[in-house]
């Protein structure tokens, strides 16, 4: 899929936006300081996802990754995916659920509490996208 770079360049500001907004909402629910960054957008044909992600994914200095899809319809159809380091995710979840015991694994309450904090980051994101094009956009649930 061509899209120039300018393209690219604004998609990315206004991610950066729904970011900034998202750890703001973060800091308040953690009551703790969140960074977020923005380390890629990709633009791809559907059929092209996998062969992105994996290349995006092994970037992580080869760490596990949590990996969440909201997909949305509408004006346009697509899905958002959110990869973050798995020990970044696990962390995020033990200030949110108030846990003082370290554990290595994901059980059902962390991986519902992981969707809802990614609804978060993602919503915000896509929201900015959304005001921006002046369209509206249905989403599914978060997987």
């Amino acid at each position: 899929m061509n899209v120039s770079e300018e393209v690219i360049d604004g998609i990315r500001e206004l991610v950066t936006i729904g970011v900034g907004r998202s750890a703001g909402m973060l800091n308040r629910l953690t009551k703790a300081h969140v960074t977020l960054t923005v380390p890629e957008v990709q633009i791809s044909n559907v059929t092209q996802d996998i062969q992105l992600i994996k290349p995006t994914a092994n970037s992580i200095n080869s760490e596990e990754i949590s990996h969440i899809i909201l997909e949305f319809s509408g004006e346009l159809t697509g899905s958002f995916d959110l990869i973050i380091p798995f020990l970044s995710a696990l962390n995020l979840v033990m200030l949110l659920t108030g846990e003082k015991e370290l554990s290595d694994e994901m059980d059902a309450l962390r991986v519902e509490t992981l969707l809802e904090v990614s609804n978060i980051i993602i919503s915000s994101v896509m929201s900015s996208l959304s005001i921006f094009l002046k369209s509206r956009l249905l989403f599914q649930f978060p997987r």
